[in-house]
């Protein structure tokens, strides 16, 4: 999986100790602006993403699986992205040495940061239980019941409680873009995550079904854990 832009992530530096580094980490503090800085030539890994100081003295480096979620998302973007030292671990004597823990934003597209739609590469997007996502643009959009349902002999009572005016609906504005899952979640993505399969009309590939709402929050937990992130969850009523 590669993770999501906007996703904040707060993570340990590694690395600290090597090199010299500690003597670079002394002189951290919380809430010191820091650099990560993507080394696709790193002969140990092409992955690799440099934690730095603003002057250039290496801190450490991202964990590299991380890095490896990471790495496409700042390559779209450029091969810097900025980052808050979040607590200086550690030190606590001469034999202790000191830790670094920093919090970054995956980089956002410029094309998405401006409202522009988002290019081919970047509208579909699939994890790791193979759930596939289409990306949502912000905007505004009209919501509510349409003006002339009002006559419609077959509509509810429940309509009969708005005003004309409501038949016009409402205006929601999306303020950021956000992944939606194209279909609904499978009966082998589900058992992936949850290790049963509840459903009564049995197919691999065909939703999960016999689920109550408790459920699908376990799994949302469970697929947040086996992902490392807390992102996922399920849609609002305007999303």
């Amino acid at each position: 999986m590669a993770y999501l832009p906007g996703f904040k992530i707060e993570t340990k530096v590694v690395g600290v100790t090597f090199e010299g580094r500690q003597m670079v980490v002394a002189q951290l503090r919380a809430g010191e602006g820091v650099l990560l800085r993507r080394e696709p030539f790193n002969p140990y890994d092409s992955n690799a993403i440099s934690v730095e100081r603003e002057a250039g003295e290496q801190i450490g480096y991202i964990d590299k699986c991380l890095a490896a979620k990471v790495a496409p998302e700042f390559d779209k973007n450029g091969d810097s992205v900025h980052a808050i030292v979040k607590e200086i671990t550690g030190g606590y004597d001469a034999y202790s040495n000191r830790g670094v823990i920093i919090e970054f934003t995956v980089p956002q597209p410029h094309q998405l940061q401006n409202s522009v739609e988002a290019d081919d590469q970047l509208s579909n997007y699939t994890n790791s239980i193979g759930i596939k996502f289409v990306l949502v643009p912000s905007g505004t959009f009209k919501m509510g019941v349409l003006h002339d349902i009002k006559d419609d002999p077959s509509a509810s009572d429940y309509y009969a409680e708005f005003t004309n005016e409501n038949y016009e609906g409402f205006t929601v504005e999306i303020t950021r873009p956000f992944w939606i899952g194209e279909c609904p979640v499978t009966q082998k993505q589900w058992q992936a995550v949850m290790g049963d399969n509840p459903s009564c009309f049995k197919g691999p590939d065909k939703p999960v079904e016999n689920v109550c709402w408790e459920d699908v929050q376990i799994f949302i937990d469970r697929l947040n854990q086996m992902e490392n992130t807390d992102t996922y969850r399920l849609p609002t009523e305007a999303e």
